[in-house]
C-alpha cells in the first residue's frame, strides 16, 4: 500500500471516531435505578403559606395562653387588655420553621398528654385555622404532634423551645415608647406633679418644632432632638405578669409622677383621594419605684397599668423638666441675608428713630422725607447677628419686668407680612435682655450692639437709685 494511502485511511478512521465521540456526548445519560433502600423525603407537617396567617396563639400548661396576631403590616402582643409591638422577625422565623417542620423518624407516639400538652393555634387571614398539639413532654430529642385532631406523629422537639422558651411574650420590643424617634413624632408632652399646668409641649409644624404650653413661642431644635434621643433609648427592664387583682395603686400609677405622650400623625389617601390623618400615640406614666434602692421604677403605658413595666430610673433622670432647655437659644429666626428693612425706635427721651434698608450688599438710611443716605454697613450686620445668631439664656417672659425697655427693634422680611419685634434692654442685675413674643434671652456677658446706642447700664436712674438705697442700708448698719 502507498504512503498517500495509509495516510487517507488513518485520517477516515480519526473522522469516524471523532464523529461517534461527539454522538455519545450529546446522548442523555441514562435514567439512575432508585435507591429502593433509601427512605423518600417526608412531607411538610402543615401545608400552609407563612404571609397567610393573621395569628399565632400558643397554650402551655400552667395556664399560660399567649397570642400575637397582625394589625394592619404590625405584629404586636396582645394580652387582652392591651398591645405591645414585638420584633418583626420572631413571628416570621416560627412561621417559616412551621411550614418546613416534617415527620421525624421513629415509631408512631402516643397522643400528647392533656395536663402536659402544648397548643398551637395558627389563624389564617380568611379564619381557617390549623391546630397543633405537641407532646410537653419530649425524649430523645422528639416529640408527638397531633395535627387537626390527626393521629399523632414524631418531630423534632425543638419546636418546643421556639414555642415555650421564653414564649411569644419574649418577642416584645424592649423599648419602653417604641417607635418614638426623632423622625417619627409631631407632638411630646412631659407632665410632671399633678395638674396639667406643670406641662411642656412641644409641637413639629411644617417641619419645625414650637412650644405650645406653657407658652407659644420657637423651641430649640436641639434640645427637642434630645429629647426625643432620650425617650427612644427608655428600656424596659421587665415585663411584670400582673396579677388579676392588682390596682394601679399597686405600681404607684394612681398619683404618677411623670406622664409621656408622644403622637405621630400618619397621613393617607383613600379610593377618593380624600387624605385622611391617623393620630398614633404612644404614653409612658411613672409610677413608684420597684426597689428598694431606687435603681428601678414601675411604668406601664396606660393608667390602668394593663401592661406593668419595670424600667431603669437612671434612663428617666436624662428628661429635662426645664423649659429653658427647650426655648429657642436666639432672639430670632430670620435669615439674615433676607431681612431687608431694621427700624430701631429708642425708648431713651433724646435719642432719634433709624431705619435702614438693604440695597443690595450695602445699607442705606431711611429719612423721614423719603430720601436714603449711606449707612455703614457693619454695624447693622452686627445687629442682624447679634438677633438672629447669637445664643442667649433663654426663659419664659413674665411681662414688663423681665427687663427695663430701652430700644424697639423691627425686622422686615420680603416674605413676612407683619415685622418680627424686640425689645431690648437691661435685667435688674444689669445684664443685657432682648424679649421675643413670650421669651426673653439674656446675654450678662454681651455689650449691646453699638447701632442701638443705648446708654450704659450704670448710667440710668434706676441702678443709681439701687446704689443709693444699698449705701444707705450699709450705712445704717454701721451707725
Amino acid at each position: 500500500m502507498s504512503i498517500k494511502a495509509v495516510i487517507a485511511v488513518v485520517a477516515l478512521a480519526l473522522l469516524l471516531g471523532g464523529g461517534l465521540f461527539l454522538m455519545n456526548l450529546n446522548r442523555p445519560a441514562p435514567p439512575q435505578r432508585a435507591d429502593a433502600s433509601a427512605p423518600a423525603a417526608a412531607p411538610p407537617l402543615l401545608a400552609f403559606n407563612p404571609g397567610d396567617v393573621a395569628s399565632i396563639r400558643v397554650i402551655a400548661p400552667g395556664g399560660k395562653d399567649e397570642l400575637v396576631r397582625l394589625v394592619g403590616q404590625a405584629w404586636v402582643y396582645d394580652n387582652g387588655a392591651s398591645e405591645w409591638p414585638v420584633t418583626p422577625d420572631a413571628p416570621t422565623n416560627l412561621l417559616r420553621r412551621l411550614a418546613d417542620l416534617r415527620q421525624a423518624e421513629g415509631a408512631a407516639p402516643a397522643p400528647p398528654a392533656e395536663a402536659d400538652a402544648v397548643q398551637l393555634r395558627l389563624t389564617m387571614r380568611d379564619g381557617a385555622a390549623r391546630i397543633v398539639r405537641f407532646s410537653g413532654q419530649p425524649l430523645a430529642g422528639k416529640t408527638a404532634a397531633a395535627v387537626d385532631g390527626a393521629a399523632p406523629i414524631l418531630v423534632d422537639a425543638d419546636i418546643l423551645t421556639a414555642l415555650t422558651a421564653p414564649g411569644l411574650s419574649g418577642w416584645r420590643v424592649r423599648s419602653a415608647l417604641p417607635g418614638v424617634g426623632p423622625n417619627d413624632t409631631d407632638r411630646i408632652t412631659i407632665v410632671t406633679g399633678t395638674g396639667t399646668d406643670q406641662a411642656i409641649e412641644l409641637a413639629r409644624l411644617n417641619g419645625v418644632w414650637f412650644v405650645q404650653r406653657p407658652v407659644n413661642a420657637r423651641a430649640n431644635p436641639q434640645g427637642v432632638n434630645t429629647l426625643l434621643d432620650v425617650l427612644s433609648k427608655i428600656s424596659v427592664n421587665t415585663f411584670v405578669e400582673a396579677a388579676p387583682s392588682a390596682t394601679p395603686k399597686d405600681w404607684g400609677l394612681d398619683k404618677p409622677r411623670m406622664i409621656i405622650t408622644a403622637e405621630r400623625d400618619v397621613r393617607s389617601v383613600d379610593a377618593t383621594q380624600q387624605t385622611a390623618v391617623e393620630i398614633r400615640r404612644r404614653q409612658l406614666f411613672v409610677g413608684g419605684p420597684a426597689d428598694t434602692s431606687g435603681a428601678m421604677v414601675f411604668a406601664a403605658p396606660d393608667p390602668a397599668g394593663n401592661t406593668p413595666l419595670i424600667v431603669p430610673a437612671a434612663d428617666l433622670s436624662s428628661i429635662s423638666t426645664s423649659l429653658r432647655n427647650y426655648l429657642a437659644a436666639t432672639a430670632a429666626s430670620a435669615n439674615t441675608a433676607d431681612v431687608q428693612v431694621v427700624a430701631i425706635k429708642p425708648a431713651v427721651a433724646g435719642r432719634p428713630e433709624a431705619a435702614y434698608k438693604r440695597q443690595l450688599d450695602q445699607w442705606v438710611q431711611l429719612k423721614p422725607d423719603g430720601s436714603t443716605t449711606p449707612a455703614p454697613r457693619q454695624p447693622v450686620d452686627d445687629l442682624l447677628n447679634f438677633l438672629t445668631q447669637q445664643p442667649g439664656q433663654a426663659d419664659m417672659s413674665r411681662g414688663e419686668t423681665d427687663l427695663r425697655p430701652l430700644a424697639r427693634v423691627e425686622l422686615f422680611t420680603a416674605e413676612a407680612k407683619a415685622p418680627d419685634l424686640f425689645i431690648v434692654g437691661y435685667t435688674a442685675n444689669g445684664a443685657l435682655a432682648v424679649r421675643s413674643g413670650n421669651t426673653v434671652l439674656t446675654y450678662p456677658q454681651r455689650p449691646a450692639p453699638e447701632v442701638l446706642a443705648l446708654p450704659a447700664f450704670s448710667d440710668l436712674l434706676w441702678p443709681k437709685l439701687l446704689r443709693s438705697a444699698s449705701l444707705a442700708l450699709s450705712s445704717s448698719r454701721i451707725g
